[in-house]
């Protein structure tokens, strides 16, 4: 709600490219498993590219519905086939990740 420049679905698969990238540091996701999902996130798409101006995407992150006082709630892969939920993911974690992913 207020960014224009995506849809919902390719909001989507942005937000789980930067989950992909959390579960790496967080929650030990491989490189070969991170590879293989962005590899099949990339078959949705092609996705416009990423904003760099990630300040932009602060407040909507700081509103979305699994936001705390803590951080934001999300399901972060240990490996394929197997995930968690971390209640309080900073948001300047978020913003990182963002900073760093990509979909093949």
């Amino acid at each position: 709600a207020g960014y224009r420049n995506l849809r919902h679905g390719e909001a989507v698969a942005w937000g789980i490219a930067a989950a992909v990238e959390l579960s790496r540091g967080r929650a030990g996701l491989s490189e070969e498993d991170a590879a293989r999902v962005l590899r099949t996130l990339s078959r949705l798409g092609p996705f416009p590219a990423a904003s760099a101006e990630l300040d932009r995407l602060r407040p909507f992150l700081e509103r979305d519905k699994k936001s705390t006082a803590r951080g934001i709630a999300g399901v972060l892969l240990e490996r394929v086939g197997s995930a968690r939920v971390f209640e309080a993911v900073p948001v300047e974690s978020w913003l990182e990740a963002a900073g760093r992913m990509s979909i093949p």
